[in-house]
This record gives structure tokens, C-alpha cells and sequence, in this order.
């Protein structure tokens, strides 16, 4: 075992050959439908709303998070990395009008709009849509936006207000 502390230029080299060399990590998935929404669970450890993509295409949802740190270690068990996650999952028929995401302590939820699909986007958890067309439909108000709506405006401690699958089943 060495002592050693890697230096910040060794920690990137290190994560740049590991993102190059190692093969996405597959996560599992729980999903289910709601009368407004495909709601896709999936867990995503030790990435924040910045590393994680979310697309929706006419065949489903990819998502994916980059490889956030893979610096020098000595590991003694190293069954996982901390990123460089990738998922699709196709979307029932009857879903797709839009998409929206959050990413709560680790757990990434995604919800695939009920209605006709439209045009391919990508966003990020409680991050802005972008599109591939420039006839998308504007942002609106969706349940994940109100929720945080509510949140800052709300008495009630963050920690205190109810989770989003919650809310998003409900107002689905």
C-alpha cells in the first residue's frame, strides 16, 4: 500500500484512460406506467445532474452518466466505477410527448410523458431541454418544475417535502 496522494494531473490521465478503455456499466432499472407518465427508476451513484444525459427518441430512452473520477488507487475490491453509466430502455407505445428527470441522492427518475412522440431531445436532471428540431414544443409547466416551485416558495424544509416519484405519480 502506498502513501502516496496522486496529483490532480495523474487523477485525470488516469480517469481520461479509464473512460477510453472500460466498457459502459449497465444499470438496473425499475419502471412502471402511470396514466401520464413512463416513470423509469435507475440508480446513479456518485454523479451529480452535470455528468447525467438523458435522450428520448421515437425507439425509447438512453441515459447515461460520464465518468466522474477513476484516479490511481490501490483498490482492494473494485467492483464498480464512479460514472460511466449507460442505459436504454424502449418506451411503451402511447408515451413520448416529452421528457423530464431528476436525480435525487443517487437515484436517477425519469419520466417519459404520456402522448405521440414529437422530435428527439436530450436533457438533464432538472436541467433544460435541448432539441434536435427547432419546432419542439416550448418548456412549460410539468410537475417536476411546480414541485420545485412549491419547494422555494414552500415553509416546509426541503428535506421534508415528499419524493419525486411521489409527486410525479400523483400528478401524473
Amino acid at each position: 500500500m502506498t502513501n502516496a496522494r496522486a496529483t490532480p494531473h495523474e487523477v485525470r490521465e488516469a480517469t481520461a484512460e479509464t473512460a477510453r478503455s472500460m466498457t459502459p456499466q449497465n444499470v438496473p432499472v425499475n419502471a412502471y406506467q402511470t396514466p401520464g407518465a413512463f416513470v423509469i427508476v435507475a440508480p446513479f451513484p456518485a454523479v451529480t445532474e452535470q455528468d447525467v444525459s438523458v435522450e428520448l427518441t421515437a425507439e425509447g430512452v438512453r441515459f447515461w452518466a460520464a465518468l466522474r473520477s477513476a484516479g490511481p488507487r490501490e483498490y482492494v475490491i473494485h467492483e464498480w466505477e464512479y460514472g460511466g453509466y449507460e442505459r436504454f430502455v424502449p418506451t411503451p407505445e402511447g408515451f413520448g410527448a416529452g421528457v423530464e428527470a431528476s436525480l435525487v441522492n443517487g437515484q436517477l427518475v425519469i419520466r417519459v410523458l404520456a402522448g405521440e412522440f414529437s422530435v428527439d431531445r436530450t436533457i438533464h436532471p432538472f436541467g433544460t431541454a435541448t432539441t434536435t428540431a427547432s419546432h419542439a414544443t416550448p418548456e412549460g409547466s410539468t410537475p417536476l418544475r411546480r414541485m420545485a416551485t412549491a419547494a422555494a416558495t414552500s415553509s416546509a424544509s426541503p428535506s421534508r417535502l415528499p419524493p419525486v416519484t411521489a409527486c410525479a405519480a400523483a400528478d401524473a
